[in-house]
């Protein structure tokens, strides 16, 4: 009786103000969480509440669950991929039928486990042994190289599925029991990877995302979206140029970073600004092509070419072409331009500065579904899927 109670309270509460959702970011300063009230059909987003902590202790269990809980990671907690996986089947000429579709999801998930958990290990410094599925779904199918959303009662030699999934270590999961037990929906997911969801277009490209000390990279195609290299150069590398110039703290040199891409300086000061952003910059694209030729999951000339980066800072952006010398091969907070592009509403107007935040609450409501291949999913590889996420 008072289940059903709590849960008429919530459907109400929902119909009124909107579906009640968390982002959880875990980084190496401790848990940083941000409410919301989402309302998908109207397109807004309003910004509630902000925390900060330790650890997960310091915060008391909601009374009532979020709809949505999006649990962002780092990459040395957890990798999302967005990959295609072949699977040939044996009797090309038959048609589809469910029992066999559900026996080649099955077969195409082995075959996504087994590419992906050998880099993945070495990536996060654990054992194979010691990787733990928190999430997977199927998010594109293609017979023949024809795109289908239920291949049952079709025929076809090949059938590729596209799997995105996250993987964490071990030693994460009773953190994240405890944050099932605060939501509906649990969605746990490398922030990197998350956010270049919203970058991703026809080619592969890189999406970057510019941090204090380093700069995360990742692939990021139609196709593919994947972890590939962190570069030890970061914000705070460009404001020790700006400390030494004008004798200031690190923290006003942050802050006139910021002034600088969000407003521009004097002209006396642009020259000196730019120059310096730039010769980061170049340094930054310097240690990006230096990681695409290295790195072993990059198989074909097309994605060992020099591509397109999309370096996105966590600050918004005014005019960002203007910050870049017109040869570079990049753009600047393209992902801002992405989420802008959502027709999203976000309340108040100032929660668009933190533009990580904005693409996470986003995030769920981004991905396509199919439905009934992932009912079939997860129905087969239910003891394969860690029990955290519904």
């Amino acid at each position: 009786m008072k289940k059903n109670i709590f849960e008429f309270i919530k459907k109400t509460l929902a119909a009124i103000r909107g579906e009640y959702c968390v982002v959880l970011r875990k980084t190496a300063y401790g848990l940083e969480i941000t409410e919301g009230l989402m309302r998908e059909e109207k397109k807004t987003l309003k910004i509630i509440n902000k925390i900060t902590g330790t650890n997960i202790q310091e915060f008391k269990k909601p009374l009532l669950k979020a709809d949505h809980l999006i649990c962002s990671l780092d990459s040395a907690s957890a990798t999302t991929i967005k990959d295609f996986v072949e699977v040939k089947r044996n009797q090309k000429n038959d048609e589809i039928t469910e029992k066999e579709f559900e026996h080649l999801i099955y077969q195409g998930l082995w075959n996504f486990l087994n590419l992906n958990r050998p880099w993945i290990a070495s990536k996060m410094n654990t054992k194979e042994s010691d990787l733990i599925l928190a999430h997977i779904e199927i998010v594109a199918i293609e017979l023949d190289n024809h795109s289908v959303i239920n291949p049952i009662g079709f025929s076809g030699e090949t059938i590729s599925f596209c799997f995105q999934g996250t993987l964490v270590s071990r030693e994460i999961m009773p953190f994240l029991g405890t944050l099932r037990n605060w939501s509906e929906h649990l969605v746990v997911c490398e922030e990197g990877a998350a956010l270049a969801h919203f970058i991703i277009g026809e080619e592969m490209d890189i999406a970057a995302f510019c941090g204090g000390d380093s700069t995360e990279i990742f692939l990021a195609g139609e196709r593919k979206v994947f972890y590939l290299d962190e570069i030890p150069l970061g914000m705070k590398h460009l404001a020790s140029f700006i400390m030494e110039k004008f004798s200031v703290t690190e923290d006003v040199a942050q802050e006139l970073i910021v002034y600088y891409t969000q407003h521009g300086v004097s002209k006396h000061l642009e020259h000196f600004f730019k120059e310096q952003f730039n010769e980061f910059v170049s340094n930054l694209f310097s240690g990006i092509d230096k990681a695409l030729v290295k790195n072993k999951k990059i198989k074909s000339e097309k994605e060992k070419r020099k591509p397109v980066v999309h370096l996105n800072f966590n600050n918004a952006v005014s005019e960002p072409h203007r910050l870049l010398n017109k040869a570079t091969r990049g753009t600047i907070n393209i992902l801002e331009q992405k989420l802008n592009h959502t027709d999203f509403s976000i309340i108040p107007e100032e929660e668009k500065t933190n533009i990580s935040i904005v693409g996470l609450f986003l995030y769920p409501y981004s991905q396509k579904t199919l439905e009934f291949s992932n009912q079939l999913l997860h129905r087969r590889a239910k003891w394969l899927i860690a029990n955290i996420s519904s």
